[in-house]
């Protein structure tokens, strides 16, 4: 039989020359499309994650885990209306749902990160752990048919569920066994943590301003300047943050109607009648929520700590003469009196205020209710308007609504704010307030669905009601150094930077001055009217609210404020409670937009004083105080991780 190649010698020249004729052919018009679609295809799916132990995230991935997450989570919601409705807490599926974290892409390349790291230590997560993990979040009160049922309306099937949890756990578990390694403090760390928030020191303070200097910081090159705006272009502008931030933050403007219902409360506005039958028609309810008027607090025992500073003071200012007692006892025939005194009306008492109260609320909501309905019929015809013009240009616009003139006729107030940002938003009354009572009116109004003129409701902790509507709404950007006017916020940022050691070195000139002089801070500068000095009153580095008797020891506390002080952050307030009586120090406020001289003129109680009351007081009742420091080793630990994972992001999550 002839070799098959015998042909192809005969004919190589002529075959290998139609072969390169047809290869050119093929290269020229098909490889265009060929490349073209494999390129597209890496530009429609490109890398978004980069990590030098894990591998690399590209966005279908990214996208597949943040659909993971959302899966988890209906699971989680569902599991919770579930216990609900059997009677039960449903305490662990919420605490769940806020450990596991929301379906944004940072949270879920965490997440991933953690599950990662717990599987190169070894850690895993068997199906019998997920089983028993489900029936804890269930309570033991859904049946096995009604997690099928849950399944199914979430679109999972009970293998896949298995494997969604198996890796939420393996990053749940990761998270637990860090964080018992910072449940344990020395004695000395509680003690630093209980002297945060029971010692208090009162100041004088001078402050300085890095504004002052900027004068004297000379200008940068362009080079400099363009590489400060690349630096902090990404960073949002925070007025707590000693960093820069050139990101344009979404912004709204809002206006709204505000309900005080202590204005609907008088008779003029609600009668005696009304007030009688509604407290016939829900005697009952009020009568339980009723305080007696016989109720007496208890005694509470003084603590060694008050004795102790009690004689303090003793010691301090003590009376000549003692004085007898002049109250008089109530005598028994007055008790006896009373007993046989006739029932008052309930209704001049706290449950007829109760009872009117209740009535103001019910006005309030009638009030606003309709003007509810009228401020979205004037939308509803606003937006017809705007899609009759397109057709016909002398369409005219509905008439405005005069918002001063039907907020007078309604007892309310009226406003409406500036374009401002989340951090803006706190600025402002209607800041503080919460729709549906839980959700806080920033997380809301910023809302990206939430469309212009569509009203909404809320409430602030006073029991102000609010009526509002977005009428202005400027997306977030990151601007470009061209951009009009942004050189020169650029340029005012980095002379500001710069000025810190202007302004720090002149407060320490000050602060020499004064120990030389050897005066107080106030009387060295008496005779310089550029010079204010402020005294603070007395202020603990920490604090739980100006009314701690209703905080529960579980409240985290907060930074104090400090008169005379512009947002004093931990640095300002450990350089002050390092120094004694007396001493002068030097230190920046949060922001670093200004440095203080720093006079302490008193600190209180006594260390004697503290150690006797931090001997008794138990740690569970200042353990909050704890949290911060915790929540920067955890920070830290996070930021370890990705640096020894090499993780990097491609673009801005």
């Amino acid at each position: 039989m002839a070799s098959p190649f015998r042909v192809f010698r005969k004919h190589q020249k002529v075959l290998i020359a139609t072969l390169g004729l047809l290869a050119m052919i093929a290269f020229v018009f098909l490889s265009g499309p060929v490349l073209d679609s494999l390129m597209s295809g890496s530009n429609r799916n490109p890398v978004v994650v980069e990590t030098s132990e894990y591998g690399n995230l590209r966005e279908s991935e990214l996208d597949a885990l943040r659909r993971r997450r959302q899966k988890v989570l209906q699971f989680l919601g569902r599991i919770q209306q579930a216990v609900l409705q059997a009677d039960g807490a449903a305490q662990q599926a919420r605490a769940v749902e806020n450990a596991i974290g929301p379906a944004s892409e940072q949270a879920v390349v965490d997440t991933w990160l953690y599950a990662q790291h717990a599987e190169h230590l070894g850690l895993v997560v068997s199906n019998h752990a997920v089983n028993q993990f489900i029936r804890t979040l269930t309570e033991d009160r859904v049946t096995s048919h009604e997690l099928k049922t849950i399944f199914k309306n979430i679109g999972v099937r009970q293998r896949q569920f298995f494997e969604l949890m198996r890796h939420e756990l393996l990053a749940l578990q990761l998270r637990m066994m860090f964080n018992v390694s910072l449940a344990g403090t020395t004695p000395a760390q509680r003690w630093d943590y209980f002297t945060r928030l029971k010692r208090q020191a009162t100041v004088e303070v001078l402050p300085v301003k890095v504004t002052d200097f900027l004068g004297q910081v000379p200008d940068p090159d362009e080079k400099t300047l363009r590489t400060f705006f690349e630096k902090y272009k990404d960073n949002y502008p925070n007025p707590d943050s000693p960093e820069p931030g050139f990101h344009q933050p979404h912004k709204i403007a809002v206006r709204y109607f505000k309900a005080d219902p202590e204005k609907f409360i008088g008779p003029d506005v609600i009668t005696d009648e009304e007030v009688k039958k509604y407290y016939e028609e829900h005697k009952e309810l009020f009568d339980q929520m009723a305080p007696s008027e016989d109720e007496e607090p208890e005694a509470v025992e003084e603590s060694e700590a008050e004795k102790l500073e009690a004689e303090e003071d003793s010691k301090a200012e003590k009376p000549d003469t003692e004085q007898e007692e002049l109250t008089p006892k109530p005598s028994q025939a007055g008790n006896d009196k009373k007993k046989d005194d006739k029932p008052k009306d309930p209704l001049a008492g706290r449950v007829g205020e109760m009872v009117r109260r209740q009535l103001a609320y019910q006005k309030v909501d009638e009030v606003l209710g309709r003007l509810q309905e009228k401020v979205n019929r004037y939308r509803n015809l606003y937006i017809r308007y705007e899609v009759d013009r397109i057709k016909d240009k002398q369409a005219k616009p509905p008439k405005k609504l005069d918002f001063k003139a039907i907020a007078k006729q309604n007892n309310l107030t009226t406003g409406k704010t500036t374009l401002i940002s989340q951090l803006d938003a706190q600025d402002f009354e209607i800041g503080s307030s919460y729709v549906d009572a839980r959700i806080p009116f920033a997380l809301y109004a910023f809302e990206d669905n939430w469309p212009l003129h569509l009203t909404a409701t809320s409430v602030d902790l006073q029991g102000n009601r609010y009526l509002f509507w977005k009428v202005k709404d400027v997306k977030e950007r990151i601007p470009k150094f061209e951009d009009r006017g942004v050189r020169r916020r650029v340029l005012r940022s980095w002379k500001t930077v710069q000025g810190r050691s202007f302004a720090m070195k002149e407060a320490q000139r000050l602060a020499d001055q004064v120990r030389k002089a050897k005066k107080s801070l106030s009387e060295a500068f008496a005779d310089r009217p550029g010079i204010r000095v402020v005294q603070s009153p007395p202020f603990s580095w920490l604090t739980r609210g100006a009314v701690p008797a209703i905080s529960s020891p579980g409240t985290p506390p907060r930074l104090s404020q400090v008169e005379g002080v512009d947002r004093p952050g931990p640095d300002f307030m450990r350089k002050v409670f390092s120094l004694g009586k007396g001493q002068i120090g030097v230190a920046m406020n949060q922001p670093q937009t200004v440095a203080y001289v720093v006079e302490v003129t008193e600190v209180n109680p006594s260390d004697k004083v503290l150690w006797a009351q931090f001997k008794v007081d138990a740690y569970n009742t200042y353990s909050t105080v704890a949290n911060e420091d915790k929540m920067q080793t955890a920070r830290a630990w996070q930021n370890e991780l990705k640096s020894a994972a090499g993780l990097h992001w491609q673009r801005k999550p």
